[in-house]
């Protein structure tokens, strides 16, 4: 309290506020439902992908797991920059995913 003390006081003494109160109408509420709503729109998204695309089913048979399919995206997509989703599953298919690996070890 004493470090904020005298910025609190600073900012009174200028007759502004420094509590700000956020009221969100979808939090309480709508949270819940909006987050199923994302769900639902996912694993309809990848079942689609794995009837449709074949790439993308190249790569669920490389990764067999999901979790390893989502901590692979999720590591490249952290450090790389894609310009598409399809150049970025061919780089996932290609050779290049086992050069990355012996690099880095």
């Amino acid at each position: 309290m004493y470090s904020r003390q005298p910025l609190c006081e600073t900012v009174l003494a200028s007759k502004m506020n420094f509590i700000l109160i956020a009221f969100r109408g979808h939090g309480e509420k709508h949270l819940s439902k909006v987050l199923l709503t994302l769900n639902l729109l996912a694993f309809l998204f990848h079942t689609v992908l794995q009837l449709v695309d074949e790439s993308y089913q190249k790569i669920r048979k490389q990764l067999v797991t999901c979790r390893g399919f989502f901590q692979d995206l999720r590591s490249l997509t952290k450090y790389l920059i894609f310009e598409s989703w399809s150049i970025l599953v061919n780089f996932m298919i290609s050779g290049e995913r086992a050069a990355l690996k012996t690099n880095s070890s």
